[in-house]
Formats: structure tokens, sequence, C-alpha cells
């Protein structure tokens, strides 16, 4: 074999093993996704959950326990009756803490496209309002605006939204 051959091929498999170093990235982990907002549900005090702009659940945290506030549902005669479903509020919470798959700076005159212009949800967590759009149809991702920042995320707890706790 001719010297420049066995060159020309030694520096084909040196670029094949750099190739291959860079795509696997030995000893470097992905960074988990940050979460879409920063609350700590722990300390949300008050949640509210808006349904076609209008409000539809009101709830209080009140020593540990949430509280029904008004409007009250046709099966509650008095605020503060109780949750029959206290995991919901568990899921609507987890909305803020939900990681953010993909992250840009909402254009306000294209809110439309996101199905964020007439959200069908609002949840409002104490002063952190969280509206819920459509799905992406590519990725099959939730649209949520929060803080003037559009978040793509996992659609695992949009169906809870249309039940009552």
């Amino acid at each position: 074999m001719k010297p420049l051959t066995r060159t020309n091929l030694m520096l084909a498999a040196l670029a094949l093993v750099l190739g291959l170093l860079n795509w696997f990235e030995p000893g470097r982990t992905p960074a988990a996704p940050e979460p879409v907002s920063s609350v700590d549900v722990e300390q949300v005090q008050e949640l509210k959950l808006y349904r076609a702009q209008q409000l539809a659940v009101s709830l209080q945290r009140e020593g540990g326990r949430w509280l029904r506030m008004p409007p009250l549902p046709d099966d509650c005669a008095a605020p503060g009756c109780e949750i029959s479903q206290p995991e919901l509020i568990r899921q609507w919470l987890h909305f803020a803490e939900l990681p953010s798959l993909h992250s840009f700076a909402a254009p306000m005159d294209r809110l439309h496209e996101f199905g964020l212009d007439q959200p069908g949800y609002r949840l409002q967590l104490d002063d952190l309002a969280i509206l819920v759009g459509n799905l992406d149809p590519g990725s099959r991702l939730r649209y949520l605006l929060i803080d003037g920042r559009i978040h793509l995320v996992s659609d695992s707890y949009h169906h809870t939204l249309e039940k009552n706790p």
C-alpha cells in the first residue's frame, strides 16, 4: 500500500472516531428541562380556574386545606364545603411545574395561532396566570402562555381542567 493511501485511510478512521465521539458525547448528561414557572406550588394560597373566560372554580387554602369559594357548584350549599377530588387540585398546581420542552417569546399579534387569544382554560395561581392553548399539530405538545412566553409542554393534564374538585 502506498504511503499516501495509508495516510488517507488513517485520517478517515480518525475522522470517523472523532465524529462518533461528537455524536454520542460520552460523559455528558442532558440537562433537565426547566419548569414553566418558578412558583412554589406549596406556597400557593388561591387557585382559580376559568373555562371560556368564565370563573368556574375558586379555591382558597386555609390551614393546609383547600376550601371552595363562590361560584359554588350546585351540590355545595355554602363556601368551604368538602372537596370530593383533592387530586385534581394537585394536578392543576402541577401546571406551574411542568417541564418546558421548548419556549419562545409570545408574539402578541399572533396568539390566535396557538389558541391563546381566547383560551379555553386559564389557571390563576395567586398572581401567576397560566393560559392553556391548543395542541401543536406536529409535536402533539400543548401551548401554555405564562409571563409573556409560550411554552410547549406535555398534554398529560389538560383533560383534568374540565372536571370539578
